[in-house]
C-alpha cells in the first residue's frame, strides 16, 4: 500500500485494503491488524506523515 501511495496512486493503494477487509471479517472472523488499520487511515486522508523525507 505505501509504495502505491507514494507513487501518487492513492486509489490503487486503497483498492488493496478494501477487498481484504470484508474477507477477513466474514470468512476468517478477523479484523485487519492494527498496523494495517493505522496505515489505511493516513492513506485515506493523504497524511503528509507518509511522505518520504526529502534528502538535502
Amino acid at each position: 500500500m505505501p509504495v502505491r501511495y507514494r507513487s501518487e496512486r492513492q486509489a490503487e493503494a486503497l483498492q488493496v485494503y478494501r477487498p481484504a477487509q470484508p474477507v477477513l471479517r466474514s470468512e476468517l472472523r478477523l479484523e485487519p491488524c492494527r498496523s494495517l488499520r493505522r496505515l489505511h487511515q493516513p492513506i485515506l486522508t493523504s497524511d503528509r506523515l507518509l511522505d518520504l523525507p526529502v534528502a538535502s
